[in-house]
């Protein structure tokens, strides 16, 4: 997979044929029993959000792309064979935080923070496994995209406690500390997130049984 097969969605890269219209009629893939046989393989995703991904998943027609699939899923069965595992952790729902983010003078919330400093924590370990069995797999190796630095995680980690309130000691340059006194905690603004950018590596989330949605070493 090459990075034109990829579109951003919410702020990360995910394959442009997820997800998409099937070319299949609707009986047809009712009489192949694709419905149950998705359940099935969603049933062993990482977390909500991978399980979804997997039940919308559609057939496709290209015969190249289909082989470069298959190729990806052999790599990762080898690995499997020889009795290594990829663990890949679930990612947290940040669609709505991220989307929110892109308007000018956006702020998150305390619980909010959290869930991003979640994914991030998330991501990080899964471009590790990744990067781990690149040797092995180049191909899912490949799915490792950019992500903000570590000193975001730090911040967050600094700022908030794991329910979203505010740490006592949080600095006032702490990304907590600029929201409205009615939110749980304080809020960081989109500009400040998008600022903390930089060009640590983490994964697209795309692992055939495995899913994930960012992350860095």
């Amino acid at each position: 997979m090459t990075p034109t097969d990829l579109e951003e969605r919410d702020g990360v890269q995910v394959p442009s044929g997820a997800g998409t219209p099937s070319r299949f009629p609707g009986e047809t893939l009712d009489a192949l029993q694709l419905g149950p046989a998705l359940e099935l393989v969603a049933e062993h995703a990482a977390g909500p959000l991978g399980a979804a991904r997997v039940r919308a998943r559609r057939p496709a027609t290209d015969a190249a792309h289909v082989a470069e699939e298959l190729a990806t899923v052999r790599e990762l069965l080898v690995l499997r064979d020889r009795g290594e595992s990829v663990d890949i952790p679930p990612m947290p729902e940040i669609g709505g935080p991220l989307r929110r983010l892109r308007v000018s003078g956006s702020v998150l919330n305390g619980p909010e923070l959290v869930l991003l400093r979640r994914a991030l924590q998330a991501g990080r370990t899964a471009a590790k496994e990744l990067s781990r069995v690149a040797q092995d797999a180049p191909r899912a190796a490949s799915w490792v995209v950019p992500l903000p630095s570590r000193k975001l995680d730090e911040r967050l980690e600094q700022a908030l406690d794991d329910d979203g309130e505010l740490h006592d000691g949080a600095s006032p340059g702490s990304p907590a500390q600029d929201a409205p006194s009615t939110k749980p905690a304080s809020g960081w603004s989109g500009s400040s997130i998008r600022s903390s950018r930089a060009s640590t590596p983490g994964p697209c989330p795309r692992a055939p049984s495995r899913r994930c949605a960012t992350g860095a070493t």
